[in-house]
């Protein structure tokens, strides 16, 4: 179970991939090193990351929970955008969602493939949850050598696929997919690959003699994009299909293996795009969830609007209701916080994608959630602010 990945055996030779990694180097410091002072296309365009820092979350509750003996590791989430899914194979087709403000070429993969590992290398975390995977060889290829191992879980209908035909490439899937370093864990089992929505969950046991054989289990999911009441129906769908299973796999372990989930939740935690943040609620906020809309659709007295009218416009889709599934329980059975909004106060970050598509897209929808009781933020990533977004591009961009 716990073998490292062979890239060179992987079905994606029959792929048209974006990079031929193999004609390069397993050294991303040195691919790096050729955009930014060899590259004619990229060399003088090679812009810095965006400085992010270690913040210490200072909780006089958590440190009481801490210890000289406590277990620790980092978990960095990042919907890493397709390559697929970026623009690049639209052939300006309208109909597509584009990246209208970032420069054509910064989106290659052949660029922003190597962004990304700088982005991961940097943070250096011992556990990744990874969205909009369609890459994953290339990532293999370079966090291998950084001691990684990981596994990705493919949508079946993913619209990579149809994108790719139109533009007449075999383009990968995309998918979920998560990576751990293999010195600071043991992969004991993947426990649960779910298409809709493609999702995966490993259990995963420290190899540190402290740690005791202890052991967590690590979920990754990404979820409907439709920012409309519909969509949020179909993510609530989508959540009482995965997270009971998950509590009942938590459950046959005895409990005492806690969850963490990384995730693109595609919801944020506030009604900023004209529907309520139900998905978010139903998470680490049941109680909330419950007195404000399961309550009310469980009343004799509530009458349920038309679920099935169309997108016609604001005022229609604004009376609509999301139904909520007849099976779920607070939490979906689970005790589930947000490790940002606990770090920072109770809020989520104000944004954790900024993108312009027609009109900039600023908002939280990207979380790790985690075992408030059993588990402690120590620290958190900061995020840039938006004083520091670059706006004539937005993200993503050189």
């Amino acid at each position: 179970i716990d073998a490292p990945v062979d890239f060179q055996k992987s079905s994606s030779a029959q792929i048209d991939a974006p990079v031929d990694f193999q004609k390069l180097s397993n050294d991303h410091e040195k691919e790096l090193l050729r955009l930014r002072e060899q590259d004619p296309e990229y060399k003088d365009k090679y812009a810095p990351l965006y400085s992010r820092e270690w913040i210490a979350v200072n909780d006089a509750e958590n440190d009481a929970k801490c210890d000289e003996t406590a277990i620790a590791f980092s978990l960095l989430q990042f919907n890493i955008l397709a390559d697929g899914l970026s623009g690049v194979y639209s052939g300006g087709n309208a109909d597509l969602k584009n990246f209208d403000k970032a420069p054509p070429a910064s989106l290659r993969f052949e660029y922003r493939g190597f962004r990304i590992l700088e982005q991961i290398v940097t943070v250096d975390p011992d556990v990744i949850t990874l969205e909009e995977v369609d890459t994953f060889d290339f990532l293999t290829h370079y966090l291998a050598p950084k001691g990684y191992k990981g596994l990705q879980k493919t949508k079946p209908y993913s619209p990579t696929l149809k994108i790719g035909k139109k533009a007449g490439k075999n383009l990968a899937p995309d998918g979920v997919a998560i990576f751990y370093k293999h010195d600071k864990f043991l992969m004991v089992q993947e426990c649960d690959t779910e298409s809709t929505p493609v999702a995966m969950l490993l259990r995963l046991r420290f190899k540190s003699a402290d740690a005791k054989n202890k052991e967590i289990l690590v979920g990754c999911t990404h979820l409907k994009s439709t920012k409309t009441h519909q969509g949020e129906e179909i993510r609530l769908q989508q959540l009482q299909r995965l997270l009971p299973k998950w509590k009942a796999i938590q459950n046959k372990l005895g409990g005492a293996t806690e969850l963490f989930i990384g995730c693109d939740f595609n919801s944020p935690p506030k009604d900023t795009q004209g529907f309520p943040p139900m998905a978010y609620q139903s998470v680490v906020r049941p109680q909330q969830f419950v007195d404000e809309y399961v309550a009310k659709q469980q009343s004799p007295s509530n009458e349920q609007k038309d679920g099935n009218c169309s997108d016609g416009g604001d005022k229609e889709e604004a009376t609509k209701t999301i139904a909520v599934p007849k099976e779920y329980e607070p939490g979906y059975g689970l005790n589930l916080s947000s490790a940002y909004s606990d770090g920072l106060g109770g809020e989520e970050p104000p944004f954790t994608t900024y993108k312009s598509r027609g009109t900039v897209i600023a908002h939280t929808i990207d979380y790790i959630f985690y075992e408030k009781e059993k588990w402690t933020v120590a620290q958190l990533l900061s995020l840039p602010t938006d004083e520091e977004i670059d706006k004539s591009t937005c993200i993503p961009a050189w």
